[in-house]
């Protein structure tokens, strides 16, 4: 099995989904958001932690500054990956909410890094490597084969040798 880095988007509980079915499935897997870090910082300065339209602007635009001036989210993303690249049991780095342009440099510098769009209805958008569909009967099939080209991952199951 092969380190795989996925750039997850889509809709929160298919997103939740496929994480959950990996991880029940053997994949040792670390999720990164840049926008956690700057979670932590709005309740450090009062946020109460409800996800309203207060607290979304707000990190949006803390997001937007840090990236002007500190180039926030490619260096916390880096970061993350070097450290990921590092660690020996970790297997699949699941990216979120990661910014298209830095999105391009990722797949552009690494060779098992691809995207994955995680919709609840049948959306075929090409510009995503997988287009997966939440409430395909098949969902949780269909993320392990995925799962499994990606980290070229070929080994028969148990019993079925």
């Amino acid at each position: 099995m092969e380190k795989t880095i996925v750039l997850l988007d889509g809709m929160s509980g298919g997103k939740t989904a496929f994480i959950q079915t990996i991880k029940e499935n053997g994949y040792w897997t670390w999720n990164v958001n840049a926008y956690n870090v700057i979670g932590v910082i709005a309740r450090k300065l009062g946020s109460d932690g409800e996800r309203n339209k207060d607290y979304y602007d707000f990190i949006n635009q803390v997001k937007d500054l840090a990236d002007q001036y500190f180039d926030f989210e490619r260096k916390n993303t880096l970061s993350m990956i070097e450290k990921f690249m590092q660690h020996d049991r970790a297997m699949v780095l699941i990216l979120h909410n990661v910014s298209q342009d830095i999105g391009i440099e990722l797949k552009d510098f690494y060779q098992n890094c691809f995207d994955i769009l995680v919709t609840d209805g049948e959306v075929e958008d090409n510009s995503y490597c997988k287009t997966l569909n939440y409430n395909d009967p098949n969902f949780v099939d269909n993320v392990l084969h995925v799962m499994n080209v990606l980290t070229k991952s070929f080994e028969s199951k148990k019993g079925e040798e």
